[in-house]
């Protein structure tokens, strides 16, 4: 029947192994991919083995794939911003040991990911996401209802996703050939990156937190400087 099941997706993992992804088991996969990522950074301490690092990079992009369908189904706001924060985080982990640049299109996916982050918490001023808030069961839903001052408060860091982004953009400048066309290309994204350093000014602006709004505020004015210069 059309539409039936559309909110519903199914992952076919490792070994053909299929598991269906629903709003509702949200919080266990998100509680597994952090878990299993944990593993990963105590086996990146071990010296270097090809094996292992082919082996990493094939358990992240599964578990990016796992994320991009989680936010496929997430319903509420909450939800939304819960798998964007763990999503953008595992794109950013995805090769960082061993690649000189985040992949392009990783970072693009990135940037999209991170608009779309900064946009939820502007429409829906009762939900801030800060890097030291109080303990709370990540298994559980919350909502504005739910909390004593009628905010939402979720453990993460904005103005570290948007400082990464500027790094790996500048970063990737650094290692493309100035002469070619790939790296003139790549100069284009410059628009979409500082559009990207306004929308969390203005969400820094609109939350009135000073610490993050003067750090992307020169963010900014870096890219004006640059320009002009």
């Amino acid at each position: 029947m059309e539409g039936e099941g559309e909110e519903d997706f199914t992952h076919v993992g490792k070994g053909g192994k299929a598991t269906q992804y629903t709003a509702e088991g949200i919080y266990k996969t998100l509680q597994a991919i952090q878990e299993a990522r944990g593993k990963k950074v105590s086996l990146m301490l071990q010296p270097y083995s090809p094996r292992i690092e082919t082996s990493q990079n094939t358990d992240r992009a599964d578990q990016i794939r796992i994320l991009e369908r989680l936010l496929d189904v997430a319903v509420t706001p909450y939800q939304r911003i819960r798998v964007l924060l763990a999503l953008v985080s595992s794109r950013f982990d995805y090769n960082a040991s061993i690649a000189s640049y985040m992949p392009i299109e990783m970072w693009l996916s990135a940037q999209r990911e991170i608009d779309n982050l900064i946009g939820i918490l502007i429409d829906n001023v009762e939900y801030s996401v800060q890097e030291i808030t109080n303990d709370y069961d990540d298994l559980v839903e919350r909502t504005p209802e739910g909390e004593k001052d009628g905010v939402v408060r979720i453990r993460g860091s904005i103005i570290s996703f948007v400082d990464r982004l500027d790094d790996e953009f500048t970063r990737s400048l650094q290692n493309l050939d100035p002469h070619g066309t790939e790296y003139m290309d790549r100069l284009k994204d410059e628009n979409g990156l500082y559009c990207t350093i306004c929308r969390a000014e203005a969400l820094y602006e609109k939350k009135q937190l000073p610490e993050p709004l003067a750090r992307v505020v020169t963010r900014r004015l870096e890219h004006i400087y640059s320009k002009v210069h």
